[in-house]
């Protein structure tokens, strides 16, 4: 809790680490600490890349150090470390901390330069036990107490570039871990199995099932064998920063890439006699470096609600590159605009941690005792469970900004809010098309304004950052759900009298392949649709754009809208979508007239 002033301008490169009551780095301890809370965080300085107006990467690392030694004697911290080192004299540091139990040393050449996100042979690290990163393939079914999976089926990429099996790994692992990547493996899951032929299992009898390659762990083990399998194998915790691609045996390639958890508190030690290749740690430094890699994770802080947002730089957009972090981005800067028709409104979570490519699953019931304590949430009884769910509801930036986080491009509420749950707040119509023109679509649209206009009320339209539209009709949570639903109905089947070729009401995709479904279902309790101004899983980024009248025409796209430039129309022309929490209908006349058309 300690709070030190630092006045100096300045980049360091460093890592964090909890340490076991022995003193050694603990990665597992680390990697739980989010969800246990269990020891203390300690930061380890080892580099220095900028100060005060200055890169110093082209500095030796002497010249870094005692840059270093300076500032840590000019600043005084608790759990910020400045890392100790020795010139020379590397074996015998390595033969004194092996015989103490560390994993190894790191050497480093004196007069080396910095060089962000390249390899160099002027740093090489010095193991006492082997570790590796490998590549998550598949798990086997657990065996007796066992709970989630028995043993992870591990690979790497073989000097041809293909997948090999590298043996399991069924240690390591204590409830909260075998948990969390159960829920990871969830995402995952495929038929196929990644190898190119299935491999034979060893030490376990459990039933192998397959994931796409994507997981990236740090095992421990005590030797490779004849054919090239891990022994004693033990589970280290999951790599976020790397890339299967990179994944390959390091005892061939000689290129030490990564520091496996080892403390380099203990053991960074400057050697001029030992070099190997190494992929140093990316510089932070924005003003001084252009290939710099963008923050994999940051926290954010929105009116005292600190969210932490992590695997920032993960593809959710191959096509245009966009990332996991132009998501979240997009979804601070028109929080303002999209919140009012959030507020108090349950939340169906539509997931993609995978990006748009990727497999995708719905939440609604939230594990209260996983989130942060200011996220809101209300129970409401489930017929179809036949329990209370627990949804999210979200009231504020922050908790946009946290689903945001856990996957959802797209923002789904009901109808209606948890104060009001039996009453919707508007009717509304999703132009649902099949094999059609989006012409038609235009066309349809533009006949339900003719309607309401004929029988005098207003109506709205958005894109739905598909392929339809959605036309909404404001009642101000003065009907039910079923009230509103036959309303639907009505304005459905004149719609589709109006225009029989092209309109179907029908529920059946294949009777109305070649139509447009006004799909009026929408209006049920419990159901949900994209947000105006959410951004939905599809090519370019696109959201669902509030529109003027005068916009629906055959001018019109849905792709007109995206991420990239919906802040500016919104700077522009402004809100166009309050009037539908502001303005309401009166039913009863409404019906009347009906009856005359």
């Amino acid at each position: 809790n300690e709070l030190t002033i630092i006045e100096d301008d300045i980049t360091l490169d460093g890592e964090v680490v909890i340490e076991n009551n022995k003193g050694f780095s603990d990665f597992q301890l680390l990697q739980n600490y989010r969800t246990t809370q269990k020891g203390v965080l300690k930061y380890y300085v080892f580099d220095m890349l900028y100060l005060n107006g200055h890169s110093v990467t082209e500095f030796t690392l002497s010249d870094r150090k005692e840059l270093l030694n300076a500032f840590f004697k000019k600043y005084k911290f608790k759990n910020v470390h400045n890392a100790p080192f020795q010139i020379g004299n590397g074996r015998e540091l390595y033969e004194k901390l092996s015989a103490e139990g560390y994993e190894g040393i790191i050497a480093k050449a004196p007069d080396s330069r910095y060089l962000p996100g390249q390899r160099t042979d002027s740093w090489v690290k010095i193991k006492t036990s082997m570790m590796q990163e490998t590549i998550i393939c598949g798990y086997t079914l657990p065996q007796n107490s066992r709970k989630y999976f028995g043993s992870l089926i591990l690979g790497l990429f073989d000097e041809q570039g293909g997948l090999k099996f590298i043996g399991n790994c069924g240690t390591g692992f204590n409830d909260t871990s075998l948990r969390e990547l159960h829920t990871e493996f969830e995402l995952l899951k495929t038929d196929s199995c990644p190898f190119e032929k299935i491999p034979k299992l060893t030490y376990t009898k459990g039933k192998p099932v397959w994931l796409k390659p994507e997981l990236v762990c740090n095992v421990k083990f005590l030797e490779w064998s004849q054919d090239e399998h891990m022994r004693n194998p033990v589970y280290m915790g999951l790599r976020i920063d790397k890339d299967p691609s990179e994944v390959v045996n390091e005892s061939k390639t000689g290129i030490l890439t990564n520091r496996s958890g080892i403390n380099e508190s203990q053991m960074n030690t400057v050697d001029p006699g030992s070099a190997a290749n190494h992929n140093k740690a990316v510089d932070e430094n924005k003003q001084e470096t252009k290939k710099m890699k963008p923050e994999l994770e940051k926290e954010i802080s929105i009116s005292g609600k600190t969210v932490k947002c992590t695997n920032l730089t993960k593809v959710y957009w191959p096509e245009e590159g966009y990332t996991k972090s132009d998501l979240i981005s997009y979804y601070q800067d028109v929080s303002t605009y999209i919140l009012p028709y959030l507020k108090n409104r349950p939340q169906s979570l539509n997931r993609h941690p995978g990006g748009i490519t990727g497999k995708s699953f719905y939440q609604k019931d939230m594990e209260i005792s996983q989130l942060p304590k200011w996220v809101k949430t209300v129970k409401i009884y489930s017929k179809s469970n036949d329990d209370t769910i627990d949804y999210l509801i979200c009231n504020d930036a922050a908790t946009l900004i946290y689903m945001a986080n856990l996957g959802c491009i797209e923002i789904n509420p009901w109808h209606s809010t948890y104060l009001k749950p039996d009453q919707p707040t508007y009717m509304m119509l999703d132009l649902d098309p099949g094999d059609i023109s989006f012409t038609d679509v235009v066309n349809t649209a533009l006949v339900i304004k003719e309607i309401c206009d004929e029988i005098g009320i207003p109506c709205y339209c958005k894109t739905s950052g598909a392929t339809g539209l959605h036309i909404y009709i404001p009642f101000a949570a003065k009907y039910s759900y079923d009230q509103l639903k036959n309303f639907g109905e009505i304005m459905a089947v004149i719609t589709h009298n109006r225009l029989p070729s092209t309109t179907s009401i029908e529920r059946s995709v294949a009777k109305r392949k070649d139509k447009i479904y006004i799909d009026f279902l929408q209006n049920r309790k419990g159901q949900t649709i994209a947000a105006a101004y959410s951004v939905r899983p599809r090519a370019h980024a696109t959201v669902s754009a509030p529109l003027q009248w005068s916009e629906v025409n055959h001018q019109l796209s849905p792709e007109m809208f995206t991420i990239k430039n919906m802040l500016q129309r919104l700077s522009t022309i402004g809100d166009l979508w309050q009037p539908v929490l502001k303005n309401w209908v009166n039913l009863n006349p409404v019906l009347k007239k009906l009856e005359k058309l």
